[in-house]
């Protein structure tokens, strides 16, 4: 599978995806207690998973690297939709929330960087 990422991206190494989820700790605690994902928070947390898994790409599972795909979809959705000022339906917040949060983000990090 391609990634649907471009390498020129990818400019943070060594200690700075670890300050990344240091701060999705906090914002998963903020989005446990709104209940869902902002569009920002969403860019955000895609580009923070590049970060971490693009070094690696040919190594990761199928699901993960089709994850990641997936997540540079919604992503873009959601900067174009922020900058236009163009709201989403709903079900796009809940697949966000649930796939793309700050939670979701932790989850498949502590994972996947324990197997990889």
């Amino acid at each position: 599978m391609t990634p649907l990422m471009d390498e020129s991206l990818i400019m943070f190494e060594g200690l700075y995806p670890l300050i990344g989820i240091l701060v999705l700790v906090f914002l998963a605690i903020v989005n446990i207690r709104q209940g869902h994902v902002g569009r920002p928070s969403i860019v955000a947390n895609v580009v923070l998973l590049w970060q971490i898994f693009y070094p690696r790409w040919y190594l990761l599972p199928s699901q993960i690297q089709l994850y990641l795909n997936v997540g540079t979809i919604i992503a873009i959705v959601a900067g174009i939709s922020y900058l236009t000022k163009i709201s989403l339906p709903t079900e796009y917040y809940k697949f966000a929330f649930i796939g793309y949060s700050a939670i979701s983000i932790l989850i498949i990090i502590s994972t996947w960087n324990l197997l990889i």
